[in-house]
C-alpha cells in the first residue's frame, strides 16, 4: 500500500496471553456463537440453551434476561468462568492461527489462513484504514459491554498484503482444538509463540493494515482507550484481531442482496 501522510503508517502487531476456555468445560461446539451483530433473536435463543457457558452470554448478554442490567451480568459472568476455572489465560504470549474450511454461496469449497494478534489501536487513515461509517447505537451498545468487561470479546477483521508468502510461511502449526459453526466452517486454532510469532510480527511492521469488518469494535475501541489515558491507564491502546493475507487463497468476497419492503416511489400511494 503507498503510504498515507500523517501519523504513524505502518501498525503494530503483537502476540498476547489469550484466555480461553478450559479443555474439559464442554464441546468446544456448544460454547462458541456468531459476532453479535449477526444473532437472530431464534439463534439467541438456540445458543443460549446449549450451555450455561455458550459465550453468547458475554459476547450479546441483551439475549438473556433484563436489559438494563445486561452488561452487569456479562460482567460477572466473564469473573465468574475465570473464577471457576472456565476460561484461562495462556501461560505465554502467542498468535492463534486460524485456519477455516467453508463452502461458499458459489458451492465451492475453500480455505482461509489467518491468526489472531493484539494490534495497536491508532486513528483512522494512519496504521490502520476505515472504509465504513458507523452508527451511534452499536457503538453505544459495544463500549457499554467493554467498559464492563474491560475484554476485547471477538476480534475485528483486518487484512494485510503478504506479497512474498513469508508470513503464510510461517502459519503451519499443529492444530490446538477444531470446532464447525452452525453454518458448516470448520475451524481449527493452533498456537504460534516464540521466535516466529515475533518474526510474523516485525514482517507486519512494514504496512499498514484494511478493517474488512469490525468498523464499530473499531470505533468503539478508540473511544474507550481515550476514556481510560485520561485516567493514566494504557492497558486499552490494542486491540484483538484477526489478520488475513489478501493473497490468501480461501479470501473470497461475495455479493451481499438486500431486500427492501414497502418503497413508495415519490407522487405515488
Amino acid at each position: 500500500h503507498e503510504p498515507m501522510t500523517g501519523g504513524t503508517l505502518v501498525a503494530e502487531v503483537c502476540s498476547f496471553r489469550g484466555v480461553r476456555y478450559a479443555p474439559l468445560t464442554a464441546p468446544l461446539q456448544s460454547l462458541i456463537c456468531p459476532p453479535y451483530d449477526v444473532i437472530t433473536p431464534r439463534h439467541a435463543t438456540e445458543l443460549l440453551a446449549r450451555s450455561p457457558f455458550n459465550a453468547i452470554r458475554v459476547e450479546m448478554p441483551t439475549a438473556e434476561g433484563d436489559k438494563a442490567t445486561a452488561y452487569e451480568r456479562a460482567e460477572h459472568t466473564v469473573q465468574d468462568w475465570l473464577a471457576a476455572g472456565v476460561l484461562a489465560a495462556d501461560p505465554e504470549p502467542a498468535l492463534y492461527v486460524l485456519t477455516q474450511r467453508f463452502t461458499g454461496p458459489d458451492g465451492l469449497e475453500r480455505t482461509r489462513r489467518g491468526f489472531l494478534a493484539r494490534v495497536r489501536l491508532e486513528e483512522h487513515g494512519t496504521g490502520v484504514r476505515p472504509h465504513e461509517l458507523t452508527h451511534a447505537g452499536p457503538k453505544a451498545d459495544r463500549l457499554a459491554l467493554l467498559r464492563a468487561t474491560r475484554a476485547n470479546l471477538s476480534p475485528i477483521f483486518m487484512l494485510y498484503d503478504d506479497r512474498d508468502g513469508r508470513v503464510a510461511e510461517e502459519l503451519e502449526v499443529d492444530s490446538a482444538a477444531s470446532a464447525r459453526d452452525d453454518d458448516g466452517t470448520f475451524m481449527e486454532v493452533g498456537l504460534l509463540a516464540g521466535e516466529r510469532a515475533q518474526r510474523v510480527c516485525r514482517l507486519l511492521t512494514e504496512q499498514s493494515l484494511i478493517i474488512a469488518d469490525g468498523h464499530h469494535r473499531y470505533a468503539t475501541a478508540l473511544a474507550y482507550r481515550e476514556e481510560r489515558r485520561a485516567l493514566g491507564d494504557t492497558s486499552a491502546d490494542f486491540i484483538l484481531a484477526y489478520l488475513c493475507s489478501m493473497r490468501d487463497p480461501g479470501l473470497e468476497v461475495f455479493p451481499a442482496h438486500r431486500l427492501l419492503k414497502n418503497v413508495v416511489e415519490p407522487g405515488v400511494g
